[in-house]
């Protein structure tokens, strides 16, 4: 497997730990991680393993190679994709802040930045 697609699948881990830090993954979650799959070109079965896999976790890795704040804001779409921050998600969130020297302040303020994702309803 090469470097770069390990990156990737780890990043991708990440987000799906994110979502699942409550102990569920919504609807609006895994649609979002969808997206995510394909923007960073994970074949399905990788993501599908990744996803039968997910598990509530206590904090997150950066991944060597990607940018720290675009990971940052990755997983903080994660968290907003269903319109409410479990504590939680917030938590990681903020742990990884806090790690790369962004404040609180400034992570308050980037999640009220990000856009409400609209879904589609089902008729």
């Amino acid at each position: 497997m090469g470097e770069q697609k390990d990156k990737r699948l780890k990043h991708f881990e990440n987000l799906v730990a994110m979502a699942a830090a409550d102990g569920k993954i919504v609807h609006e979650e895994e649609v979002s991680l969808l997206n995510k799959s394909r923007e960073l070109r994970i074949h399905a079965a990788d993501a599908f393993d990744i996803f039968s896999k997910a598990r509530k976790v206590r904090s997150l890795s950066l991944v060597d190679g990607i940018d720290a704040k675009t990971q940052l804001l990755d997983l903080m779409q994660i968290a907003k994709a269903d319109g409410i921050i479990m504590p939680e998600e917030y938590q990681l969130c903020y742990d990884l802040a806090k790690a790369i020297g962004v404040s609180k302040n400034a992570l308050d303020k980037k999640f009220s930045d990000i856009p409400e994702v609209e879904f589609p309803r089902s008729a």
